[in-house]
Parts: C-alpha cells; structure tokens; sequence
C-alpha cells in the first residue's frame, strides 16, 4: 500500500506546524521566566526538549513521509510535543491544549489516526492529571468533566473525520470524473480541432468545387439551350412520324380488309378445286371404264372379221362347188337341167354371199380400225385425264397452301394492326412527352440559371466561412492550452489529487 499525495502534503503541514509550535513556545516560556512564573532552569530544560522534539519530528518525517505509517508514527509524536509543552506549564488549565493537538490530527480525516489519537489523548491527560504537580483538582467531579470534554472533542473530532472522509471521497470521486471529464473534453478538443482541419479543407475543397460547378452549370446552360433547340426539332420530327404512323394504321386496316376478303376468295377457290378433284376422279374412272370397253369391242371385231373370212371362204367353196355341180348337170343332161338350175342359184347366192361379205368386211375392217384409233385416242385421252388429275391435285395442294398462308397472313396482318395501334398509342405517348420534356427543358434551363447563381452566392458564403477557420484554430489552441493548464494543475494540486 502506498501513501497518497493528500497524506504526504498532510504529513509534511502537520510536522512543519507541529515544529512552529514547539519552537515558538520557547520564547513564551521565556517570558514566563521573565516575570518570575518560570524558572529559567525550568525553560532552559524545555527549550532543549523543544530543539529535541523538533528535530525527532524532521527526522521522522524525513524517514517515513513515503511510507503510509507515517500519519500514525506523526501523530504519536504530536502526542508526545503536547505532552511535553503540557508537562512545563505551570497552569492547572494546561491539560486543555490536548484540544489542539486532536484539532491538529484531523488533519489526515483518517478515522483510525483520531482512534489511535483517542487513546493518546488519554493517556497524556491521565498522566498529567495524577502526576503533573500544576494540575489538581479538589473535586472529583472536576475530573468526570475533563475526561467528558475530552471524549466529546473526540467523539466531535471523530464525527467530523468520518464527514470528512465522505467529502474526501466524495471529491476524490469528482476529481477523478473531472479529470475523465477533462480527457474526453481534451479528445474532444482534439478530435474538434482534426475535424476542423478536416472541415477547413473540405471547406477549401468545396469552394473549389462550387466554382468549378459554377463553370460547369454555365455550360450546362449554355448545352440545355442547344438541347432546347434539338428537342423542338426531334419534337416536330416525331409529329410528323405520328402522321406518318397514322397513314401506315390505315393501310394496315386497308390491308387487313383486303387480307380477309383473299382469304375468303381463296377458301371458295379451295373448295371449287376440291369439288373438281371429285368430278375429274369420276371422268378419270369413266375414261378407265370406256378404255375397257372400246378394248372389248376391237377384240369382238377381230372375232367378227375372222367369222366373215370364215364365211368368205365359204362363199368361195359354194361358188366353186356350184361351178362343180353346174358342170356335171350338163354333163347329165336333161337329166341334170334341175340340178343346173339350182346350182346356178346356188351359185348366184354364193357370189352375192361373197360380195356381202366383202362389203361387211370391209365395212367391219373400217370400224375396227376406227375402234383401234378410237382405243388409242381414249388411252391418250384417259392419260391427259390423269395429267389433268394429277394437275388438279396439285392445284387443290397449292389452293390449300395459299388459304393456310392467307390465313397466315390474315392473322399476321392482324398482329400488324394491332402493334400498329400499339404504335400509336406509344406515338401519342411519345409526342406528348416529347411536349412535356421541351417544357420541362425549358424550365430546366432557367432553373440551372438560378442555380448557376445560387452556386455563386454559395460560394461567396463558403470563402466567408474559410476565412472564419482562422479565429476557429485559435479557439482551439485556446481551450487546449487551458485543458492542459487544467490537468497539471489537478495533478500537481495536492488536495486535489
């Protein structure tokens, strides 16, 4: 445990006190033995008790003012002065100078110094009061009443120690909150004045700054006049783009119409083509079916030419056996002229049998080489027929493609319109903001020339505060010299401390 600064500085005012005392009574004494009160033998004994007590005390002081006994060793020796001043006066009363030896050790506020005092203070009375020659009493109440005084300057020395001890305290505490206090007030300080370098070049900085953007708003101003001038021109170029937006919305619808009634045509065209892909099936199997039967009817001339060649030869063989028979019924006679008869008829039969024939043959030769010819024509015309089919086909395909693609294109040319009249919308939309934003360029323009000023004005105001920073600095160099004239004087102050 190590002594306080406040015990040093107590130690060190009761020992210097307590040498005043002694030494100053000397010359007291003195005058004592002046006027015959004393004897000078009796002074001249004091006076080296006096030296003596007073260099026990420095001495004491000197040996232990560092140590924490010091107050107790101290105030012993306070006890032992009194004692001795008390034992050379000559006074019955010269007991009540203990009073101001107990006043003197209160000076420490220590309440177990004034306990330690307490019984010392006892001590020094007892002993004077039962064998000082100079203090007696004829009663014994007299010396009731001198221990009670006594313990009541005690008790009062006491209570006032302890008070004393709570005020010590008390400041201790403030003056540690003080000396917090006065950190955080120095932190502060310095954090004030690194903020205000801060603040005085952001303040430089800003002013740089406010001129700079003070340029650059006058060609900001000067750029909104120019862009002014372009939006009015891009306003009156998207007026005419919305005209022309609106021309394009009705050859759009024209052109949906127009669509629609392709579609419509070519849905009839389709449905035409698919009726004749029926018809020319049925011609086609009505050809097929003629083919055969022009096929059948050569074959059933070339059986009848074979029957008439059949018949021709057999004409030919009546003829020649009617030339026979006409031959032998003259070599018969008259026997024979019936049979000559009937030959010769036979005969003219046979050859008008034969010219028949001939003529049917010929005849039949025309008709089967007509049928041939009508054969091959009905092939060749049953094979157009089927080119035609084919064709048909083909032309239904292309009639069903070109209603899917006019339906395609219906639907497109629908979409069309409608991003068309979305188009416009947005047209619409874009000329009036094209009108709002050449408005709001125009205010834009006189609101940066207010602002152009305002920055001026802003900047005029910012050179004045920089000029303030100066006075501000020595504000601060100020309020830290008094801070730190402040914490040494707590820290040297020994009440304080």
């Amino acid at each position: 445990m190590t002594t306080t600064a406040y015990d040093k500085f107590s130690s060190k005012l009761l020992t210097f006190t307590l040498i005043g005392l002694i030494l100053s009574s000397v010359p007291i004494f003195a005058v004592s033995a002046l006027t015959g009160m004393l004897t000078w033998a009796r002074v001249g004994i004091f006076a080296i008790c006096a030296i003596a007590l007073s260099g026990l005390l420095y001495v004491l002081y000197q040996q232990f003012m560092a140590s924490p006994k010091s107050k107790y060793i101290l105030s012993a020796a306070a006890y032992l002065a009194c004692f001795t001043i008390i034992w050379f006066v000559p006074s019955s009363l010269a007991w009540a100078i203990i009073f101001l030896y107990v006043l003197l050790t209160l000076i420490y506020l220590d309440t177990k110094v004034m306990v330690y005092g307490f019984a010392y203070s006892l001590l020094v009375v007892t002993i004077h009061l039962f064998f000082n020659d100079y203090i007696s009493f004829s009663e014994g109440i007299d010396y009731l009443v001198v221990y009670a005084a006594l313990i009541m300057v005690q008790l009062a020395a006491t209570c006032v120690c302890v008070i004393g001890n709570r005020m010590f305290k008390d400041i201790e505490k403030k003056s540690v909150e003080n000396e917090q206090l006065l950190e955080r007030i120095q932190l502060s300080i310095d954090h004030l004045g690194q903020f205000g370098e801060q603040l005085k070049e952001n303040v430089e900085a800003s002013n740089q700054i406010a001129k700079d953007i003070t340029v650059g708003v006058n060609e900001v101003c000067a750029g909104i006049e120019t862009q002014t001038s372009s939006i009015i021109s891009i306003n009156d170029s998207i007026l005419d783009a919305d005209a022309s937006v609106d021309d394009v919305v009705a050859r759009t619808a024209e052109l949906e119409t127009l669509s629609r009634s392709t579609h419509t045509v070519t849905r009839q065209g389709s449905v035409k083509m698919s009726e004749l892909e029926q018809e020319m099936t049925q011609i086609t199997r009505q050809m097929n079916t003629t083919v055969e039967t022009m096929a059948s009817l050569s074959e059933q001339s070339q059986k009848i030419s074979g029957i008439l060649k059949t018949i021709e030869n057999i004409s030919k063989q009546t003829n020649l056996l009617s030339l026979n028979a006409a031959i032998e019924a003259a070599r018969a006679g008259e026997h024979g002229k019936g049979f000559a008869v009937v030959s010769n008829e036979i005969r003219k039969l046979a050859a008008m049998s034969e010219t028949a024939t001939r003529d049917i043959t010929g005849i039949l030769m025309t008709i089967v080489n007509q049928a041939d010819e009508a054969v091959v024509q009905t092939q060749q015309g049953r094979d157009k027929v089927t080119e035609g089919e084919r064709t048909v086909r083909e032309a239904g395909d292309i009639f069903r493609t070109i209603q899917a693609q006019s339906e395609d294109v219906s639907s497109r040319t629908l979409a069309i319109e409608t991003r068309m009249k979305q188009l416009k919308e947005g047209s619409s939309v874009i000329v009036s903001e094209a009108e709002n934003m050449s408005s709001i360029t125009e205010q834009s323009s006189a609101s940066f020339q207010e602002i152009a000023a305002s920055v001026e004005t802003q900047s005029a105001r910012i050179a004045s505060i920089a000029s303030h920073f100066t006075q501000l600095e020595q504000l601060i160099a100020d309020l830290k010299k008094l801070t730190k004239e402040q914490a040494t004087a707590n820290t040297t102050d020994p009440a304080v401390s």
